[in-house]
């Protein structure tokens, strides 16, 4: 129903064009994919298999863009009793979980959503590679994520 919701929202706004409505749609139906897939994962994980990952709290970092979520992520990311997850984990491929360890399944998922992303600005006709140097204005992005 929420879905539903936003997408109307989306698609009735009269301030976005139609390529910047298939670009959040877009982005708003992967996020609800990677959203049923962890919940999928965890209703058929056996409960044994789980285990305590950290004797700490878990702190969930969210807030609107430009507030600064990213300078707390890569600040408390600094701590090496802190576990971080990489924007692989968060936001593109997180299901099936994968080691941090493996970095060449990282570099593929990672290059799989920038092949989606492109082939996306491509159909509503937006310049990806301007995109890309203004994500990268923001968020910094090296070789290896962890760096």
């Amino acid at each position: 129903e929420s879905l539903n919701y936003c997408g109307r929202s989306i698609l009735t706004n009269n301030l976005l064009s139609a390529g910047g409505k298939h670009i959040i749609c877009s982005r708003l139906m992967r996020s609800y994919d990677n959203v049923k897939r962890v919940l999928n994962y965890l209703t058929i994980k056996p409960l044994e298999t789980k285990q305590k990952i950290t004797d700490f709290p878990m702190i969930v970092i969210c807030g609107l863009a430009r507030t600064g979520t990213t300078l707390l992520h890569n600040l408390m990311a600094c701590d090496p009793s802190c576990r971080a997850p990489l924007l692989t984990d968060m936001t593109m491929q997180p299901i099936p979980p994968i080691s941090r360890s493996n970095i060449d399944e990282h570099k593929r998922r990672t290059q799989t959503v920038a092949a989606i992303e492109a082939k996306m600005f491509e159909i509503t006709d937006y310049d990806f590679v301007q995109h890309r140097k203004n994500v990268a204005a923001v968020h910094a992005q090296f070789p290896v994520e962890e760096d």
